[in-house]
């Protein structure tokens, strides 16, 4: 058996938890690297580009086992992923074609029809369900099997296609039936594969007895499946694939064009602390010294705490990472409220600050605020303390920090009054120390405004957008967003 994983640059972090996953079953992976292409190409020219990647990859399958592909797809690459499949089953057609991320989750009528198996859950417990599965057919030795209805009978988190695979060591044939293994909850199977996982890589975690129980106990604690994230291992640590800690899932902001709050929740789950602290550790003991996290809001890990607590908290971790990189004379670099983990309008107060500007070690300070028009954040369910921004940049900047400004252009419901209060505010703040990176609405599935068109932007607008960027003061991909987002979206016609 062998997973192949299909990316691109933009969405390479993505796989973390398959490569964990494949890695702790001793089951191989390959990586399709494959790169972005230009929209304007033709259906045609595009499947044609595609095909040429793929075939200069060198790509390779055992035809004498089981190859599973593996997809992580944003809306962003729609159009990109369905033509890279539909080549894919071209060339390789006994293998089993798999996809989850956001547009899946999303939208996961339109991608049924192209893939065996949707994930349209978080990916880690479906993954863990379907390595398990695997490995009993394997231990097993089963000549014949049809992956069935797992939604129902083997995995709450997947929706499966009743396609036949016929690979040639029969791997999976309509011999067996859709009831042939129906076993206990994910939920069981997850928490069993953190304790195991745990145990097996426990000397190279350099975990010790008393730390390891403690762990386990907390996993056996567990009553809800999404919770399993709190305990999962942050990156792969036998394939050296270090990337920004994930330490938040879910958002209470739970914006109408985000789908963060959505998929994950509104209630904000963070990483526990002593796993995120063993995985800080081995990056340093490998002398991998920048530390980033992944978080809708930085100022949300270590939940349910005052701001001081946060602070508090936040200067402990960092002193305990501290003393422990001197062991292997490196210094640490943490890096605190920029991308992608920004900080919300609502946790920007002078405490916070001074504590981004004294331990951060970039002076980069990302600010989500998506619109400075308080009535079109009520429109689209944001709620910033907007009255603070002007204050909190002119600190930040007192701070030597930098603030960068996270802006959307062509919001459900934006108007040019709304636009006009945005912009006049930005060509008022921004300048060489403070910049803005301006983005453009996409409609992204599975949010309440997946339905949605931009709101058309008048040339004026358009114009005092270009100079901000002509000025240096605004970066972003808003013109490639502009004019790709509908052809990006499309499902091609030949598929």
């Amino acid at each position: 058996m062998k997973s192949i994983i299909v990316t691109i640059q933009e969405n390479r972090y993505s796989f973390s938890p398959l490569i964990t996953i494949s890695e702790f079953f001793n089951v191989d992976v390959d990586i399709l690297f494959l790169k972005d292409i230009s929209q304007d190409l033709d259906d045609s020219q595009y499947l044609e580009n595609i095909k040429q990647q793929i075939l200069k990859s060198g790509l390779k399958v055992d035809n004498g086992e089981l190859n599973i592909f593996f997809f992580s797809i944003h809306g962003w690459f729609r159009r990109f992923f369905l033509s890279t499949v539909y080549i894919l089953k071209k060339y390789f057609p006994d293998s089993l074609f798999i996809a989850g991320g956001p547009d899946v989750v999303g939208a996961p009528d339109l991608y049924f029809k192209y893939f065996d198996i949707l994930s349209i859950q978080e990916g880690e417990l479906f993954l863990i369900d379907l390595f398990e599965l695997l490995q009993i057919i394997e231990k097993r030795m089963i000549d014949d099997l049809i992956i069935s209805d797992i939604a129902f009978s083997y995995s709450q988190f997947s929706r499966i296609n009743f396609k036949t695979i016929n690979s040639p060591d029969k791997f999976f044939s309509e011999k067996q039936t859709k009831n042939l293994y129906v076993i206990p909850a994910s939920l069981l199977r997850s928490k069993k594969f953190l304790i195991d996982y745990y145990i097996k890589n426990s000397e190279e975690l350099s975990l010790t007895k008393s730390l390891l129980e403690i762990i386990n106990c907390k996993i056996n604690q567990i009553d809800d499946y999404k919770d399993i994230f709190k305990f999962f291992p942050l990156f792969p640590i036998r394939n050296n694939f270090y990337h920004p800690l994930e330490i938040v899932r879910g958002c209470p902001q739970a914006c109408k064009y985000c789908q963060v709050g959505y998929f994950f929740g509104k209630i904000p789950r963070c990483k526990d602390l002593d796993i995120l602290k063993i995985f800080i550790f081995y990056q340093l003991k490998n002398n991998k010294k920048h530390i980033r996290f992944i978080s809708p809001n930085l100022a949300l890990y270590f939940e349910k705490s005052s701001i001081s607590e946060k602070i508090d908290q936040w200067i402990q971790l960092i002193e305990d990472v501290q003393a422990y990189s001197y062991r292997f004379q490196i210094k640490p670099e943490i890096y605190l409220g920029s991308f992608p983990s920004e900080l919300s309008l609502s946790y920007l107060n002078s405490e916070f600050l001074d504590f981004i500007a004294k331990y951060s070690a970039s002076k980069i300070l990302t600010i989500g605020v998506q619109t400075v028009s308080k009535e079109l954040q009520n429109f689209i369910g944001r709620y910033d303390p907007l009255g603070i921004l002007d204050e909190a940049i002119d600190f930040s900047v007192k701070k030597s920090l930098i603030p960068i400004i996270d802006i959307i252009f062509g919001l459900p419901y934006e108007t040019d009054s709304h636009r006009d209060i945005t912009l006049s505010f930005l060509e008022k703040k921004l300048n060489d120390n403070v910049t803005a990176n301006i983005h453009y609405f996409l409609p992204i599935a599975g949010t309440p405004f997946e339905d949605f068109e931009p709101s058309p932007i008048g040339k004026n607008d358009l114009k005092r957008i270009l100079n901000l960027q002509a000025k240096g003061f605004a970066r972003g991909n808003f013109l490639k967003q502009m004019s790709d987002y509908r052809t990006r979206l499309k499902i091609p016609d030949n598929l």
